[in-house]
């Protein structure tokens, strides 16, 4: 991962001084968690949490070169995904207990635009490194844990397609997964899992 965000960078520094075309793109979607493991820090295991889809926003800023069909960009979102239920690991399942992880992802990212596909409609394949930071609300009946929070490299990878509705105005949608390095949570004495994420989104690009 720490190779992927040099390479990022350096691409950046290459195409500094090429022909560019800066945009800004805005968006939102949906965001599904994949089902997560917590263990308590002294080793016992909690069990497993599952959370509901939740919506997604992000913002993102970058450029494309000029006779390339490469784009550089960075990018923030946020997320929020509500408990919805404990798999326990001394067995049942709990419903009643409320809790949420709230994550905000800052990211580089590096696209390919499918430029020669002859089509009103390009299709492109991206790349992304960063840091994603999370902030865990835990169950309260049950375990009554504080807060806690975490920051953790994180990587994407994802696919869509962009329509151009007028010279600088693109409709754009696509899918990505995010994967996360495990998570720790040191005030709630609980320790984490590695957070996957399946998002779909559709956004506007602004190119000027």
């Amino acid at each position: 991962m720490k190779k992927l965000i040099c390479a990022l960078f350096v691409g950046s520094c290459l195409f500094a001084h090429a022909e560019t075309k800066p945009y800004v793109s805005i968006y939102a979607g949906g965001s599904g968690l994949q089902e997560t493991d917590f263990d308590y820090a002294q080793g016992t295991s909690v069990g497993s949490f599952k959370y509901d889809v939740a919506p997604v926003y992000g913002i993102a800023v970058g450029t494309s070169i000029a006779d390339w069909p490469i784009r550089v960009e960075l990018e923030y979102s946020c997320r929020k995904n509500d408990l919805n239920r404990i798999k326990k690991s001394s067995g049942g399942i709990v419903t009643d207990e409320e809790g949420n992880i709230k994550a905000q992802m800052f990211m580089g990212n590096i696209y390919y635009d499918f430029t020669w596909v002859d089509s009103p409609v390009i299709p492109y394949v991206f790349v992304g490194a960063g840091v994603i930071k999370v902030e865990l609300t835990p169950p309260w009946k049950a375990y009554g844990l504080m807060k806690g929070s975490d920051t953790v490299f994180a990587g994407q990878m994802g696919l869509g397609a962009s329509w151009a509705l007028t010279d600088h105005i693109l409709f754009d949608v696509k899918g990505r997964v995010i994967m996360s390095d495990k998570t720790g949570y040191k005030d709630t004495n609980m320790e984490g899992d590695n957070l996957i994420y399946t998002e779909i989104l559709a956004g506007i690009r602004l190119q000027f």
